[in-house]
Protein backbone atom coordinates (compact mmCIF):
# COMPACT_ATOMS: atom_id res chain seq x y z
CA UNK A 1 0.00 0.00 0.00
CA UNK A 2 1.64 3.59 -1.38
CA UNK A 3 0.43 6.01 1.51
CA UNK A 4 3.41 8.14 1.31
CA UNK A 5 1.95 9.65 -1.80
CA UNK A 6 -1.31 11.05 0.10
CA UNK A 7 0.46 11.66 3.76
CA UNK A 8 0.08 14.99 3.10
CA UNK A 9 -3.14 15.31 3.39
CA UNK A 10 -4.09 12.95 5.76
CA UNK A 11 -4.95 14.54 9.05
CA UNK A 12 -2.93 11.93 11.66
CA UNK A 13 -2.25 12.01 15.23
CA UNK A 14 0.51 14.26 16.40
CA UNK A 15 0.66 11.72 19.53
CA UNK A 16 -0.27 7.77 20.65
CA UNK A 17 -0.61 6.33 23.38
CA UNK A 18 1.12 3.04 23.02
CA UNK A 19 -0.08 1.40 26.47
CA UNK A 20 0.60 -0.22 28.79
CA UNK A 21 -2.96 -1.90 28.84
CA UNK A 22 -4.82 -1.47 32.18
CA UNK A 23 -2.04 1.05 32.92
CA UNK A 24 -4.28 4.11 33.05
CA UNK A 25 -4.35 4.85 29.72
CA UNK A 26 -8.58 5.05 30.23
CA UNK A 27 -7.62 8.05 32.52
CA UNK A 28 -5.46 9.35 30.54
CA UNK A 29 -7.33 9.45 27.30
CA UNK A 30 -10.64 10.88 28.98
CA UNK A 31 -8.55 13.89 31.04
CA UNK A 32 -6.48 14.89 27.78
CA UNK A 33 -10.03 14.52 25.37
CA UNK A 34 -11.25 17.34 27.56
CA UNK A 35 -8.58 19.86 26.81
CA UNK A 36 -9.68 22.66 24.45
CA UNK A 37 -6.15 22.32 22.53
CA UNK A 38 -6.29 18.90 21.94
CA UNK A 39 -8.43 16.34 19.96
CA UNK A 40 -8.75 12.82 20.67
CA UNK A 41 -11.36 10.60 18.69
CA UNK A 42 -14.53 9.29 20.32
CA UNK A 43 -12.97 6.29 19.78
CA UNK A 44 -10.79 5.31 21.77
CA UNK A 45 -9.13 2.08 20.46
CA UNK A 46 -8.68 1.72 17.02
CA UNK A 47 -5.59 -0.61 17.55
CA UNK A 48 -5.22 0.73 13.53
CA UNK A 49 -1.22 0.36 13.58
CA UNK A 50 -1.12 -3.06 15.75
CA UNK A 51 -3.33 -4.41 12.50
CA UNK A 52 -2.97 -2.00 9.28
CA UNK A 53 -4.47 -3.49 6.58
CA UNK A 54 -4.81 -6.67 8.44
CA UNK A 55 -8.08 -6.96 9.63
CA UNK A 56 -9.24 -10.01 12.24
CA UNK A 57 -11.47 -11.89 13.43
CA UNK A 58 -10.64 -13.52 16.93
CA UNK A 59 -12.73 -16.11 18.45
CA UNK A 60 -11.96 -15.58 22.13
CA UNK A 61 -14.86 -14.66 24.33
CA UNK A 62 -13.88 -11.39 23.83
CA UNK A 63 -13.40 -10.90 20.15
CA UNK A 64 -11.83 -7.58 20.30
CA UNK A 65 -14.47 -5.98 17.91
CA UNK A 66 -14.07 -2.57 16.22
CA UNK A 67 -10.68 -2.70 14.88
CA UNK A 68 -9.86 -0.01 12.35
CA UNK A 69 -7.37 -1.76 10.17
CA UNK A 70 -8.02 0.69 7.03
CA UNK A 71 -6.16 3.86 6.60
CA UNK A 72 -9.44 5.80 4.64
CA UNK A 73 -11.42 4.98 7.73
CA UNK A 74 -8.39 5.36 10.19
CA UNK A 75 -8.54 9.28 9.07
CA UNK A 76 -11.83 9.74 9.32
CA UNK A 77 -11.65 9.49 12.82
CA UNK A 78 -10.03 13.10 13.01
CA UNK A 79 -11.58 14.88 10.90
CA UNK A 80 -13.33 16.71 13.48
CA UNK A 81 -10.57 17.94 14.88
CA UNK A 82 -9.81 21.88 13.76
CA UNK A 83 -6.46 22.95 12.13
CA UNK A 84 -5.14 24.13 15.30
CA UNK A 85 -5.91 21.34 17.85
CA UNK A 86 -3.07 18.88 18.57
CA UNK A 87 -4.52 15.14 17.65
CA UNK A 88 -3.64 11.87 19.68
CA UNK A 89 -4.91 8.68 19.77
CA UNK A 90 -4.69 5.86 22.61
CA UNK A 91 -4.10 1.92 21.89
CA UNK A 92 -2.97 -0.01 24.64
CA UNK A 93 -1.79 -2.81 22.12
CA UNK A 94 1.02 -1.19 20.47
CA UNK A 95 3.28 -1.38 22.76
CA UNK A 96 2.46 -4.97 23.01
CA UNK A 97 2.47 -5.25 19.12
CA UNK A 98 5.61 -2.91 18.91
CA UNK A 99 7.31 -4.55 16.14
CA UNK A 100 4.24 -3.68 13.47
CA UNK A 101 3.04 -0.88 15.07
CA UNK A 102 6.97 0.88 14.28
CA UNK A 103 6.92 -0.56 11.14
CA UNK A 104 3.13 0.60 10.18
CA UNK A 105 3.91 3.72 11.83
CA UNK A 106 7.13 4.57 9.77
CA UNK A 107 5.12 3.61 6.54
CA UNK A 108 2.17 5.81 7.17
CA UNK A 109 4.28 8.68 8.23
CA UNK A 110 7.51 8.62 6.19
CA UNK A 111 9.97 11.02 7.34
CA UNK A 112 7.31 12.49 9.63
CA UNK A 113 7.75 10.07 12.26
CA UNK A 114 10.21 11.87 13.51
CA UNK A 115 7.66 14.63 14.64
CA UNK A 116 5.06 11.91 16.17
CA UNK A 117 5.21 11.75 20.38
CA UNK A 118 4.76 9.15 21.79
CA UNK A 119 3.58 8.36 25.30
CA UNK A 120 4.30 4.86 27.20
CA UNK A 121 2.32 3.96 30.46
CA UNK A 122 3.95 1.42 32.69
CA UNK A 123 2.51 -0.07 35.47
CA UNK A 124 4.36 -2.76 37.96
CA UNK A 125 3.65 -5.91 35.29
CA UNK A 126 2.46 -8.22 38.09
CA UNK A 127 -0.67 -6.18 38.81
CA UNK A 128 -0.91 -4.86 35.05
CA UNK A 129 -1.84 -9.14 34.59
CA UNK A 130 -4.36 -9.50 37.02
CA UNK A 131 -6.21 -6.13 36.37
CA UNK A 132 -6.13 -7.43 32.54
CA UNK A 133 -7.46 -10.60 33.74
CA UNK A 134 -9.78 -8.96 35.92
CA UNK A 135 -11.45 -6.89 33.06
CA UNK A 136 -12.09 -10.00 31.73
CA UNK A 137 -13.76 -12.25 34.59
CA UNK A 138 -15.69 -8.71 35.21
CA UNK A 139 -17.35 -9.08 31.68
CA UNK A 140 -17.67 -12.57 31.66
CA UNK A 141 -14.99 -13.24 29.30
CA UNK A 142 -12.10 -15.29 31.31
CA UNK A 143 -13.74 -18.90 32.21
CA UNK A 144 -10.19 -19.95 34.06
CA UNK A 145 -8.56 -18.78 36.85
CA UNK A 146 -5.90 -16.35 37.20
CA UNK A 147 -3.28 -18.88 38.26
CA UNK A 148 -4.70 -21.25 35.01
CA UNK A 149 -5.04 -18.50 32.72
CA UNK A 150 -1.59 -17.16 32.71
CA UNK A 151 0.30 -20.57 32.40
CA UNK A 152 2.11 -20.09 29.53
CA UNK A 153 0.64 -23.31 27.81
CA UNK A 154 -2.55 -22.07 27.99
CA UNK A 155 -1.32 -18.41 26.75
CA UNK A 156 -0.02 -20.09 23.77
CA UNK A 157 -2.63 -22.69 23.25
CA UNK A 158 -5.21 -19.47 23.26
CA UNK A 159 -3.20 -17.33 20.84
CA UNK A 160 -2.35 -20.08 18.24
CA UNK A 161 -6.39 -20.42 18.37
CA UNK A 162 -6.65 -17.12 17.39
CA UNK A 163 -8.01 -15.33 20.76
CA UNK A 164 -7.17 -11.88 20.63
CA UNK A 165 -3.66 -10.79 21.94
CA UNK A 166 -4.90 -8.71 25.52
CA UNK A 167 -5.02 -12.64 26.77
CA UNK A 168 -1.34 -12.71 26.90
CA UNK A 169 -1.58 -11.84 30.31
CA UNK A 170 2.45 -12.39 30.85
CA UNK A 171 3.30 -11.03 27.31
CA UNK A 172 2.11 -7.58 27.77
CA UNK A 173 4.10 -6.84 30.85
CA UNK A 174 7.40 -7.45 28.86
CA UNK A 175 8.25 -4.42 28.58
CA UNK A 176 12.05 -4.09 28.54
CA UNK A 177 12.24 -4.57 24.48
CA UNK A 178 9.15 -2.68 23.85
CA UNK A 179 10.10 0.14 25.77
CA UNK A 180 13.73 0.22 24.18
CA UNK A 181 11.96 -0.14 20.42
CA UNK A 182 10.32 2.94 20.71
CA UNK A 183 13.24 4.69 22.45
CA UNK A 184 15.05 3.90 19.13
CA UNK A 185 12.73 4.39 17.04
CA UNK A 186 11.66 7.89 17.67
CA UNK A 187 12.69 10.88 19.15
CA UNK A 188 10.17 11.80 21.60
CA UNK A 189 9.15 9.59 24.05
CA UNK A 190 7.47 10.34 27.52
CA UNK A 191 7.26 7.00 29.67
CA UNK A 192 4.85 7.66 32.80
CA UNK A 193 4.85 5.35 35.78
CA UNK A 194 1.05 4.37 36.97
CA UNK A 195 2.50 4.56 40.81
CA UNK A 196 3.58 8.45 39.85
CA UNK A 197 0.21 8.79 37.88
CA UNK A 198 -1.68 7.52 40.84
CA UNK A 199 -0.27 9.41 43.24
CA UNK A 200 0.14 12.58 41.67
CA UNK A 201 -2.01 12.68 38.67
CA UNK A 202 -2.81 16.45 38.46
CA UNK A 203 0.76 17.66 38.27
CA UNK A 204 1.21 14.52 36.08
CA UNK A 205 -1.37 15.13 33.02
CA UNK A 206 -0.06 18.76 33.68
CA UNK A 207 3.44 17.41 32.66
CA UNK A 208 2.23 15.35 29.76
CA UNK A 209 -0.16 18.36 28.64
CA UNK A 210 2.72 20.77 28.13
CA UNK A 211 4.96 17.70 26.51
CA UNK A 212 2.42 17.35 24.18
CA UNK A 213 2.41 21.35 23.34
CA UNK A 214 -0.56 22.48 24.78
CA UNK A 215 -1.24 24.77 27.84
CA UNK A 216 -0.72 22.69 31.05
CA UNK A 217 -2.78 25.36 33.17
CA UNK A 218 -5.99 24.71 31.28
CA UNK A 219 -7.77 21.46 32.77
CA UNK A 220 -11.36 21.04 32.43
CA UNK A 221 -11.26 17.91 33.52
CA UNK A 222 -12.02 16.07 37.00
CA UNK A 223 -8.56 13.90 37.46
CA UNK A 224 -9.63 12.96 40.30
CA UNK A 225 -11.73 10.62 38.50
CA UNK A 226 -10.79 7.46 37.32
CA UNK A 227 -11.73 5.18 34.61
CA UNK A 228 -11.93 1.52 33.57
CA UNK A 229 -10.98 0.19 37.07
CA UNK A 230 -11.33 -3.70 36.87
CA UNK A 231 -13.74 -5.28 39.28
CA UNK A 232 -14.72 -8.88 40.06
CA UNK A 233 -18.17 -10.24 40.95
CA UNK A 234 -18.96 -10.31 44.77
CA UNK A 235 -20.08 -13.96 44.95
CA UNK A 236 -20.72 -16.75 42.86
CA UNK A 237 -24.22 -16.43 43.54
CA UNK A 238 -24.95 -13.21 42.11
CA UNK A 239 -22.99 -14.44 39.16
CA UNK A 240 -26.48 -15.07 36.69
CA UNK A 241 -27.97 -11.82 38.20
CA UNK A 242 -25.00 -10.35 36.94
CA UNK A 243 -24.92 -12.15 33.88
CA UNK A 244 -28.81 -11.68 33.49
CA UNK A 245 -28.72 -7.37 34.25
CA UNK A 246 -25.67 -6.73 32.43
CA UNK A 247 -25.40 -9.02 29.13
CA UNK A 248 -28.30 -10.98 29.13
CA UNK A 249 -30.69 -10.31 26.19
CA UNK A 250 -34.01 -9.79 28.13
CA UNK A 251 -37.16 -7.85 27.87
CA UNK A 252 -35.99 -5.68 31.03
CA UNK A 253 -32.95 -4.55 29.13
CA UNK A 254 -34.74 -3.95 26.09
CA UNK A 255 -37.31 -1.27 27.57
CA UNK A 256 -34.73 0.24 29.19
CA UNK A 257 -33.28 0.76 25.89
CA UNK A 258 -36.17 2.49 24.65
CA UNK A 259 -37.09 3.96 28.13
CA UNK A 260 -33.47 5.60 28.98
CA UNK A 261 -30.92 8.28 26.92
CA UNK A 262 -27.67 6.47 26.61
CA UNK A 263 -25.80 8.13 29.42
CA UNK A 264 -28.44 7.45 32.07
CA UNK A 265 -27.95 3.57 31.00
CA UNK A 266 -24.96 3.93 31.34
CA UNK A 267 -24.55 5.18 34.54
CA UNK A 268 -27.21 2.70 35.68
CA UNK A 269 -24.88 0.04 34.74
CA UNK A 270 -21.84 1.20 36.46
CA UNK A 271 -24.48 1.38 39.88
CA UNK A 272 -25.42 -2.31 39.02
CA UNK A 273 -21.55 -2.94 38.55
CA UNK A 274 -20.60 -1.71 41.51
CA UNK A 275 -23.56 -3.04 43.91
CA UNK A 276 -22.48 -6.54 42.83
CA UNK A 277 -18.62 -6.63 42.19
CA UNK A 278 -16.26 -5.27 43.83
CA UNK A 279 -12.17 -4.40 43.69
CA UNK A 280 -9.68 -7.23 44.17
CA UNK A 281 -6.07 -7.47 44.29
CA UNK A 282 -3.14 -10.32 44.70
CA UNK A 283 -1.91 -11.04 48.05
CA UNK A 284 1.02 -9.60 48.49
CA UNK A 285 2.32 -13.43 48.52
CA UNK A 286 0.68 -14.10 44.77
CA UNK A 287 2.49 -10.41 43.84
CA UNK A 288 5.95 -12.02 45.16
CA UNK A 289 5.71 -15.49 43.11
CA UNK A 290 3.80 -13.69 40.22
CA UNK A 291 7.37 -10.90 40.20
CA UNK A 292 9.43 -13.81 39.36
CA UNK A 293 8.42 -14.38 36.44
CA UNK A 294 8.87 -10.68 34.87
CA UNK A 295 12.34 -10.36 37.07
CA UNK A 296 14.49 -10.33 34.65
CA UNK A 297 12.77 -8.26 32.28
CA UNK A 298 11.83 -5.49 34.73
CA UNK A 299 15.52 -5.57 35.66
CA UNK A 300 16.58 -4.46 32.57
CA UNK A 301 14.03 -1.98 31.98
CA UNK A 302 14.89 -0.50 35.13
CA UNK A 303 18.91 -0.29 33.64
CA UNK A 304 17.65 1.11 30.35
CA UNK A 305 15.15 4.14 32.11
CA UNK A 306 18.24 5.05 34.32
CA UNK A 307 20.22 5.90 31.42
CA UNK A 308 17.43 8.62 30.34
Amino acid sequence: MDISVSNERLKLPDFLIVGAAKSGTTSIYNYLKEHPEIFLPDKKEPWFFSFMDDPQNFESPDPLNGIVSDISEYKKLFEPASDQQIIGEASPSYLYTYKTTIENIKEVYGAKSKELKIVIMLRNPADRAFSQYMHFKENLQEPLSFWQAIDPETISKRLNNNWNIFYDYIGFGMYYRQVEAYLNAFEQVKIISFDDFKNHTEQVVKNLVQFLGANENILTSNVNKKYNVSRVIRTDTLSPIYRFLLFGDNKIKKSLANMLPERTRDKLEKIIRKILSKRKKLSKKEKEKLMSVFREDYTKLDELLSKL
